[in-house]
């Protein structure tokens, strides 16, 4: 597929936004935070487990499976522990949200290849056939991931596949930059309710697609559309992230705001969340967490044509809710899954999103339920 640069301007929200391109906008509202307990500094967080006193963390991905009640996580920090995936159950009320965890899967493949080492796992959707698809980064520091994947995950942990991957997202030097950046890849991953259209989404901008965002200009990011019912090559749009935010108070030393995950709402409707982070000289900075919707075009871009620009809606800003969040937790952190969750009593559907803590002390780990409307046929 020909490199497509990305559009030189970079529309903010309320820009982005005009005229609206989603009909029956959605809107969400907070039910409860469920804030798990964090190991006392005697318990033992050596190893990994399907306990909140061991080393369970870095939640970068969700996934809820109706048929079986359960909320699957896919966790990162390869440095630390090999990748894995953990099973939670859910118990959802009107008003109170718990999750408890259930199992613990490390991810293997049946002919070692080295491929676990160092992997980082991003993000985690159905693959329809009861397994999953895991999307991972890349890392120049990392020489066994030189390329970010898409792979197949049976429940087990088995990894069985890999999804082809189109040359613009491979890392290159020659004959001039290109592909995904480091630890900037697959952080969204979607599959459509009616199991045709897989999407996957980039943290930020490919090398080949301009700069990332900073606090004067946000920037587009690509995103791939498979149709799994041809197999071919994916069709592309161009998402427009958001400029970063300037703290009120402080001295930013650098930061960034991308995409950390992909929902789909149905064969067109999507549901993002952008993640930005500043940290100050001072210490630690403020974290801006919002979901937007965007709708795609009902005819993919023609071969050859540049992906065209998507329009998006702000649907909720997580600033609006820190107010309401559980007293003496009632801050912003690293927002990473998002999925999903089981119908409500009313039989409203519900959306729960959860924030990788990085197994750093000073970050934590936090699912957030939000009763979704406007949403119909879940």
């Amino acid at each position: 597929m020909p490199a497509a640069r990305a559009p030189a301007s970079h529309p903010a929200a309320s820009e982005s936004a005009e005229p609206p391109a989603v009909p029956a906008p959605l809107s969400l509202d907070l039910i409860d935070d469920f804030n798990p307990p964090r190991p006392a500094p005697t318990e033992t967080i050596d190893a990994p487990g399907a306990r909140w006193d061991t080393a369970l963390g870095g939640l970068s991905g969700l996934c809820y499976d109706r048929a079986s009640s359960t909320l699957y996580a896919i966790s990162d920090l390869p440095k630390r522990f090999e990748p894995r995936l953990y099973a939670f159950d859910v118990r959802l009320t009107e008003s109170t949200l718990q999750v408890s965890p259930r199992a613990v899967h490390p991810l293997y493949e049946s002919r070692p290849s080295g491929m676990i080492e160092d992997l980082d796992a991003e993000s985690i959707t159905g693959d329809g056939h009861g397994g999953f698809y895991v999307g991972t980064e890349n890392g120049f520091d990392r020489p066994k991931q030189p390329a970010p994947r898409i792979l197949r995950l049976q429940r087990d942990g088995l990894i069985t596949a890999a999804l082809p991957l189109p040359e613009a997202y491979v890392p290159a030097t020659e004959p001039t930059p290109r592909g995904t950046r480091s630890n900037r890849a697959f952080e969204g991953l979607a599959l459509s309710p009616s199991g045709r259209w897989l999407s996957a989404i980039v943290e930020s901008t490919l090398e080949q697609d301009g700069e990332e965002a900073t606090f004067e200009h946000g920037a587009s990011v690509r995103l791939a559309r498979w149709d799994l019912t041809t197999r071919g090559e994916p069709a592309e749009y161009f998402y427009p992230i958001e400029p970063m935010v300037r703290p009120a108070s402080g001295t930013p030393s650098g930061g960034n705001n991308g995409v950390s995950e992909l929902l789909s709402l149905d064969d067109r409707r999507l549901l993002v969340l952008e993640r930005g982070y500043v940290p100050l000289a001072e210490g630690q900075g403020p974290s801006t967490i919002r979901i937007f919707e965007t709708l795609l075009p009902e005819a993919p871009p023609l071969p050859g044509e540049p992906p065209p620009v998507l329009t998006k809606r702000l649907v909720l800003d997580f600033d609006t809710i820190v107010p309401k969040l559980e007293p003496g937790q009632q801050s912003l952190d690293n927002m990473e899954g998002m999925t999903l969750g089981p119908a409500l009593p009313s039989g409203d559907p519900s959306l729960l999103v959860v924030t990788d803590d990085n197994f750093r002390a000073e970050q934590r780990t936090v699912f957030i339920a939000f009763r979704v409307r406007g949403l119909s046929g879940t």
